[in-house]
């Protein structure tokens, strides 16, 4: 009898179904409580793969499940394919009977021949090794070209229930993610209690760090789960750590599909192929969360992030005023069409008056998919942040939604003390809007506290003496634009004899660009 004719949503639900016994009664040192919950779970999720398979599978299919374990699902799997092979850091044979069973480290070698399984499976195990390119690579090794691969992960680490940690109790609501808690971002939680077992370890890997493994491969994706966590996140969960993505995401299931064995690397169409397909994920996964009515920050800006999907936008705009940055990333950094993020909704109806596209919303709170758009510019803004912690989060925002570069600009604080040694002042480092006086030391040790190492930093405008008219006498009231002799009070006339600068620029690359040299000559400045 053919796989799919055996395997009905009727054998799934119906506990006395003739299947369900069966599987119920193998051979198995396993008690059974255990096993009925294990067999309930493996119906559960062998009736997803094979309503996603695009082809009937054959019972001369060889199987091959990474990380079989005490309670994995190999010999289960031997019941519906003829060949199956299980793996694992250690020797659990003699739970799975009739299985092959290898012990190995998937992340250095798994002796099985090049391109001789027909699919891999894998469950609940990628979230504990500790490379996963190198597993993912010697899966990769042993898949025929065509077969499938099956992944089900649960990344437990940043969701309601914790890190697996279930000793002495079972967490609930982000407990390990609490600063106060002994719980507070364990990676074996399970140390005390099967010290001497290996592959309890968290890697912390998240939704997005996974979708990022797998695009280094020749694969397609055939079918996808997104498992959403329902629980309102609480209040000392520190948010400029982690995404929303990161945080509510607790499961998902892929379905992957090898195209070909390439020598010299993955063609470009598959590459564009799978692209495609990641970002359609990413664009579910925010669309299950509205579906939820998830209680985030910002529930409104949800729906405008969405809106990126629905247009061609290459580049977004944070705190751009009334749109006159959004003009300067299309005339000087290649932008083709952007959008604006503007705080103040007076301006957000002058920048669409203009002729800008321009959205309200607090661009340190919006929910941004990865790599919506090329990249973000942040203009003159992050000055008016309420403090360093806030533009790092705006920071680590505009890296999540851009796939190539940032732009940032903003007035030069550095010498502020120097001038005021002076009896000078420039004009906007007192301005009450701008609230956080950034310096270029600070925004350095921003970058790489995010890990955004690959940025180049310049200064322009030099400033040579207090003729300027940028440069105010410190009695000078605050709030005040260029120098006006009729207007403000005297100022000594002072020679400077340190280097000092009205701007800084800032740009950081995301990923290797062919044209950064022509991206960070778009405005003069001296490194």
């Amino acid at each position: 009898m053919g796989i799919y004719k055996y395997i009905t949503n009727k054998c799934i639900t119906n506990k006395h179904h003739r299947l369900f016994e069966e599987l119920i009664n193998r051979e198995t040192p396993i008690l059974p409580e255990k096993n009925r919950k294990r067999v309930e779970l493996f119906l559960d999720t062998f009736k997803w793969l094979l309503e996603y398979l695009p082809v009937k599978p054959r019972r001369n299919w060889i199987v091959f499940e990474a990380g079989d374990g005490r309670y994995g699902w190999s010999d289960l799997y031997l019941h519906f394919f003829d060949k199956v092979y299980g793996g694992d850091i250690e020797d659990f044979s003699k739970f799975h009977p009739g299985v092959f069973s290898i012990q190995c480290d998937f992340s250095k070698s798994i002796p099985l021949s090049r391109r001789s399984i027909d699919i891999v499976v894998s469950h609940s195990v990628l979230e504990h090794l500790t490379d996963i390119s190198a597993v993912l690579s010697n899966l990769d090794r042993i898949l025929k070209v065509g077969g499938y691969i099956y992944l089900t992960v649960s990344p437990l680490y940043y969701s309601a229930e914790g890190a697996h940690i279930n000793n002495p109790y079972k967490l609930s609501n982000w407990e390990h993610l609490d600063p106060s808690s002994e719980h507070y971002l364990q990676v074996n939680p399970m140390v005390n209690r099967i010290s001497k077992s290996k592959g309890h370890e968290l890697n912390k890997m998240t939704f997005d760090d996974f979708l990022g493994y797998v695009s280094e491969f020749p694969w397609s994706i055939i079918g996808y789960k997104l498992m959403i966590d329902r629980n309102p996140i609480p209040g000392y969960v520190e948010w400029d750590k982690w995404s929303e993505m990161d945080l509510m995401t607790k499961g998902f299931r892929f379905l992957f599909r090898k195209e070909g064995h390439f020598k010299n690397g993955i063609p470009s169409t598959l590459q564009k192929k799978l692209a495609s397909q990641i970002r359609r994920c990413k664009e579910d996964w925010y669309k299950g969360i509205m579906a939820q009515n998830k209680s985030l920050k910002d529930v409104k800006s949800l729906y405008m992030s969405l809106n990126l999907f629905q247009f061609d936008y290459d580049f977004l705009d944070f705190g751009s005023s009334e749109g006159e940055s959004i003009s300067f990333a299309i005339q000087h950094l290649g932008g083709t069409q952007g959008i604006g993020i503007e705080i103040d909704p007076k301006k957000v109806i002058e920048a669409r008056q203009r002729g800008y596209e321009c959205i309200q919303g607090d661009f340190t709170q919006l929910v941004f998919p990865p790599d919506s758009v090329r990249f973000v510019t942040m203009n003159h803004v992050l000055e008016h942040l309420s403090c360093l912690s806030t533009v790092k989060r705006a920071i680590e925002s505009a890296a999540r939604v851009a796939s190539d570069f940032l732009f940032i600009i903003g007035p030069y604080f550095d010498t502020d003390q120097f001038l005021k040694n002076c009896g000078l002042k420039f004009f906007w480092s007192d301005w009450t809007g701008h609230k956080c006086l950034i310096t270029t030391q600070q925004l350095q040790e921003i970058l790489m506290d995010l890990g955004l190492k690959d940025y180049v930093m310049m200064v322009r405008k030099i400033v040579k003496d207090s003729s300027d008219s940028a440069i105010h006498p410190l009695n000078s009231p605050k709030d005040q634009h260029e120098y006006n002799a009729e207007v403000h009070p005297e100022k000594p006339f002072v020679i400077f004899n340190q280097p000092i600068y009205k701007e800084i620029v800032c740009y950081v690359r995301l990923r290797p660009l062919k044209n950064w040299e022509d991206i960070i000559n778009a405005v003069e400045g001296t490194i």
